[in-house]
């Protein structure tokens, strides 16, 4: 089990996620992806396990335990990852161990990247964007490009502002159709990350009557 971000995640044939150790939700992890071990630093939970129909070991990631990336693979066996002194090592039963990169400097993490606000009629409807920095260095937001209408991009305490390792803020989104149809757009995040100095959010809704 790990805690981190105010959740804990338990590993028992699939992923589940708690806010206070009693009522649990299964999440869905990487398809066909049995999880062995899990560690959480740096404000990501790592979990280590193999795909049943490959049988090769993955490494996924999430900052909240709810959506999961598929960063690395590999031939090696592994069952069990831990962090410390800024890096995650992986180990199996083949004696092997595997390290991370030290995360250094800003970070960002963009969640959700896609909105979808599905079928509606005419009205107003809003989601949040959460942004988190995962770095070792503060992390500092640019001023986001509006999306096109019928997307608004609310008053939030992320643009403008500099967020120290671990910290996040949010991003509201209100979709406000005025007419029956599909609308599409993107949400331009800025920040000094270094390797991701802007993350696009795409967002899509559907008016019907």
């Amino acid at each position: 089990m790990g805690y981190g971000n105010g959740t804990f995640v338990a590993l028992r044939a699939g992923i589940l996620t708690s806010p206070d150790g009693y009522v649990w939700t299964k999440r869905m992890g990487p398809v066909n992806f049995s999880p062995y071990g899990i560690a959480f630093g740096n404000g990501n939970f790592v979990v280590v396990g193999y795909t049943i129909l490959e049988y090769l070991s993955k490494i996924a990631t999430s900052s909240d335990g709810v959506t999961w990336e598929e960063p690395f693979s590999t031939s090696i066996s592994l069952s069990t990852v831990t962090y410390a002194d800024k890096t995650f090592l992986a180990a199996g039963g083949s004696g092997l161990i595997i390290q991370s990169d030290h995360v250094v400097g800003p970070r960002i993490s963009v969640q959700p990247r896609s909105i979808d606000f599905g079928k509606v009629v005419l009205g107003d409807y809003q989601q949040t964007i959460k942004i988190q920095n995962q770095g070792t260095d503060d992390l500092v937001l640019g001023i986001a490009d509006s999306p096109s209408l019928p997307f608004y991009k609310l008053d939030g305490a992320c643009l403008g502002q500099t967020l120290p390792p671990g910290g996040e803020c949010t991003i509201s989104i209100r979709y406000s159709p005025s007419s029956i149809g599909v609308s599409t757009s993107w949400l331009n995040i800025l920040s000094n990350d270094p390797d991701r100095p802007d993350l696009l959010v795409h967002m899509v809704g559907r008016a019907v009557q």
